[in-house]
């Protein structure tokens, strides 16, 4: 889904799709992207796609910027690219009771298992203890990257169309709270994106969702 495909439709929305815009694009850009990540942060799959991440020379690894957490590693990569041996998810216990077997394979170069707290999902931990350098293909969770244009693509999927155009609607009338009809509509709206998505918007039913960028992990 492109932003394009969104914002064409805010402008219907808000009925502004005359020269002098009430709204101009680079603010319905952000608040389209605070839109998807709104939907990325109450359902990590939503927002998923396949990265190759590097590892560093220690048990315990973190996701780069631009990913919000780590849904599963899934194979060893090699220099040329090619995937390798499977990754398995293993649990803590079974690592721990397995620590000395590992301890003859320092700085390996394939990670065969990886254990991750649920709770902590932007950092998890691989074994063998691996080199600097070994590449594991995952399925992350990521941020929505900077939108300049119309053609700039979501990491959502097509079905979150609607639900993201009553989020940018919501924001756009929200900045114009002063007028009573505007707060409504704000909050109808928002209450629109919640049931569309399926997520619960910050701070209740009532309220439009915030306008503001999110505390991301990820590069601006």
């Amino acid at each position: 889904m492109l932003a394009g495909e969104v914002i064409t439709r805010v402008r219907v929305t808000l009925r502004d799709e005359t020269s002098s815009q009430r709204w101009p694009d680079a603010e319905l850009f952000q608040w389209l992207r605070d839109g998807v990540d709104a939907v990325g942060d109450a359902k990590p799959e939503e927002s998923a796609a396949h990265r190759v991440l590097v590892m560093v020379g220690d048990h315990r690894q973190a996701v780069p910027d631009g990913v919000r957490r780590l849904l599963r590693l899934e194979a060893n990569v090699d220099e040329n690219g090619n995937m390798g041996r499977s990754v398995n998810r293993a649990d803590r216990f079974a690592l721990q009771m397995a620590e000395r077997q590992y301890a003859f394979y320092k700085y390996a170069r394939e990670v065969w298992d990886y254990w991750q707290d649920d709770v902590a999902g932007t950092d998890f931990y691989v074994f063998p203890l691996p080199r600097d350098g070994v590449k594991v293909r995952a399925y992350v969770s990521v941020y929505q990257p900077e939108i300049v244009g119309f053609g700039d693509r979501l990491v959502v999927a097509d079905s979150y169309r609607a639900a993201l155009v009553d989020y940018v609607v919501s924001a756009a009338y929200a900045k114009d709270a002063e007028y009573a009809d505007n707060v409504n509509l704000a909050a109808a709206f928002a209450q629109s994106f919640a049931q569309k998505a399926g997520i619960k918007v910050q701070g209740g039913r009532d309220k439009p969702p915030t306008v503001t960028h999110y505390d991301r992990q990820r590069s601006e």
